[in-house]
C-alpha cells in the first residue's frame, strides 16, 4: 500500500460503443480511482469472493444504458447538517474523494456530481423533507454523515438506491432487523453506539495491565447525554463493567443536549465528591466537550477523564486550547494516523486548506469509494439491486478502517477488536491522548488498539495516579 496517489494516465478508456457501453468498458473506466491509495482495479482483484471464476454480471437496466452512452453525470444525493462543524466535514470529505475520481475519469467516463441538502440531524420532519428533496432528483445513491431520527428511513427504503450512513446507531440497526428485505439497500457504515460502552473498560484494564494507570479504586462516574446514542452508550458501559471488576458511583444526567451544554461545573463537583478514579462522558458536541475542558481544568478532580467522540472534530482543539491537554477521547470510526489515513489527511488539508477531523469527514471520503467500488463492477448506477450486491459482497480498506456488511443482514460495520478479531474487517475503537507534540503543538495520538498504536497513555497533568 502506497502513500502516494497512483500516476494513472489522463487518457480514459472509451465509454460508448455503437451497440452500448460494455460491463468490461465501464470497469475499464473505473480503474484510476483510488481508495485510500490503492487503485480501484487493484481493489477489484483483492477484494472479489474468491476463486478464479467471474461473479455472474449483472443485468444492465435500460435506464442504466442510456445514461451511459450519453456519459449523463452520476449523481451522488446527501443530507449533511450543514450549519454544524460536522456536516463541514462531511462535506469536505465526500467532496475530496468525488474531486479524485472525476479527475482521473470518473466512473466510466462518467463524471460525478453531489448535490447536497441541509438537513436538522435531530428533527424528524426535516429529515423527511430531505429525503424526499433527495429522491426527487433521482439520486444515483444517497450518503448521510448520521442521523438521529430513523423513522425517515422508510422514505430510502422505498425509493432503493444503495444509501449509506454513519449513525453509530443500535436502534437502527434494531429497525433494520425487524425488516431486512425492506431495508435491504441501507448501510451503516460504522458500529454501534454500544461498542463505545463495550469497549470502555477493556480499555482501561490495558492500561492497568501495562502499569500505566494506577486507580486507587475501580470506579467509574458517567455524565450521561439525553438523546438514546448517549444513553445507549452509558448503559453498555454500565453493562460490562462489573464483570471486570468496575462499580458505577454515580450518574449526572446531561440535560439539553439538543443545545448547548455551558456548565460543567454541577456534574464536575459531583464526580469530585463521589470520589471516582474516572469519569466517563458520553455525550457528544465538539463544542460542549471544549466547555467541559475548560472548567475541568479550572478545578479538576483527581481522575482519569474520557471523552468519546465530539473531540474528533477540529472545532473542539480549537476552542479548548491548553485545557485539552493530557484528555483521552475515542471514536469508533475514526481516520487512522497510520500510511494510509496520514497521505489521505495531507490530500485532505492540500485540497481544503485546513486540517480534517478524525471522524465524519473520513467517513464522508469512505462512503464514496465504497459506491464508486460497485458502480464499477456492476456497470450500471440504476441496478440498485446489483449495487446493493455488491456493497454486501465487497470487503473495503478505507481511510478509516475495514468495512465489511456481509457478516449480518442489518448491512453495519463491526469494531474492531470488540466484535473481531481481524482488524480488516473492522472499523478499529481507535483511542487517543491529546499531547504536545515535538514542536510543543498539541496533536491527536492514537494510544489503543494495536497495531495503531502512535505512542503509550501518558498521564494527564492533573491526575496523581
Amino acid at each position: 500500500m502506497t502513500d502516494e496517489m497512483p500516476n494513472i494516465p489522463e487518457e480514459t478508456p472509451e465509454a460508448v460503443e455503437t451497440s452500448g457501453v460494455s460491463r468490461r468498458k465501464f470497469l475499464g473506466g473505473v480503474a484510476g480511482a483510488s481508495i485510500g491509495g490503492l487503485t480501484l482495479a487493484g481493489v477489484l482483484a483483492a477484494c472479489g469472493g474468491g476463486g478464479d471464476e467471474e461473479p455472474e454480471a449483472a443485468t444492465t437496466t435500460a435506464a442504466g444504458q442510456d445514461a451511459a452512452n450519453s456519459a449523463k453525470p452520476i449523481l451522488i444525493g446527501s443530507a449533511y447538517p450543514m450549519t454544524t462543524a460536522d456536516g463541514e466535514e462531511m462535506k469536505g470529505g465526500s467532496d475530496l474523494a468525488i474531486a479524485e475520481i472525476n479527475e482521473r475519469g470518473g466512473i466510466g467516463g462518467r463524471m460525478i456530481e453531489h448535490e447536497i441538502v441541509d438537513f436538522n440531524n435531530f428533527d424528524g420532519e426535516s429529515a423527511t423533507s430531505a429525503y424526499n428533496n433527495l429522491v426527487s432528483k433521482e439520486a444515483d445513491a444517497i450518503t448521510l454523515g448520521y442521523a438521529n431520527v430513523y423513522e425517515p428511513n422508510d422514505i430510502l427504503a422505498a425509493y432503493g438506491a444503495p444509501s449509506i450512513n454513519a449513525s453509530t446507531s443500535s436502534d437502527q440497526v434494531n429497525m433494520f432487523k425487524s425488516d431486512p428485505a425492506k431495508y435491504k439497500n441501507i448501510f451503516q457504515a460504522d458500529p454501534t453506539d454500544l461498542q463505545y460502552g463495550y469497549g470502555f473498560p477493556p480499555f482501561l484494564e490495558g492500561l492497568i495491565a501495562q502499569g500505566l494507570f494506577n486507580p486507587p479504586t475501580k470506579t467509574i462516574y458517567i455524565f450521561e447525554g439525553d438523546i438514546p446514542y448517549s444513553s445507549n452508550i452509558s448503559k453498555a458501559a454500565q453493562e460490562v463493567a462489573p464483570d471486570l471488576g468496575w462499580e458505577i458511583v454515580g450518574i449526572s444526567p446531561i440535560a439539553g443536549t439538543g443545545g448547548p451544554v455551558t456548565d460543567w461545573a454541577p456534574m464536575i463537583s459531583k464526580a469530585k465528591g463521589s470520589g471516582a478514579t474516572v469519569v466517563f462522558n458520553t455525550h457528544w458536541n465538539p463544542a460542549d466537550h471544549a466547555a467541559l475542558m475548560k472548567q475541568w481544568a479550572a478545578d479538576p478532580p483527581d481522575a482519569f477523564l474520557y471523552l468519546q467522540y465530539g473531540a474528533s472534530v477540529p472545532e473542539f482543539l480549537e476552542i479548548a486550547g491548553d485545557a485539552a491537554n493530557g484528555v483521552v477521547w475515542a471514536t469508533v470510526l475514526g481516520t487512522m494516523n497510520d500510511a494510509v489515513g496520514l497521505a489521505y489527511q495531507e490530500r485532505y488539508k492540500a485540497k481544503w486548506g485546513k486540517v480534517a477531523g478524525f471522524s465524519n469527514a473520513g467517513t464522508g471520503y469512505d462512503e464514496v469509494y465504497m459506491l464508486a467500488h460497485a458502480w464499477g463492477i456492476t456497470g450500471d448506477t440504476r441496478n440498485f439491486d446489483a449495487n446493493i450486491a455488491e456493497l454486501k459482497r465487497n470487503i473495503m480498506r478505507g481511510v478509516s478502517g475495514g468495512y465489511w456488511f456481509g457478516h449480518d443482514e442489518a448491512n453495519y460495520c463491526l469494531a474492531y477488536p470488540q466484535e473481531t478479531p481481524d482488524p480488516s474487517l473492522g472499523n478499529p475503537h481507535l483511542f487517543f491522548q491529546i499531547s504536545p507534540g515535538e514542536d510543543g503543538a498539541l496533536s491527536h495520538q492514537v494510544i489503543a488498539p494495536s497495531p495503531y498504536i502512535q505512542t503509550a497513555y501518558v498521564k494527564p497533568p492533573w491526575l496523581s495516579f
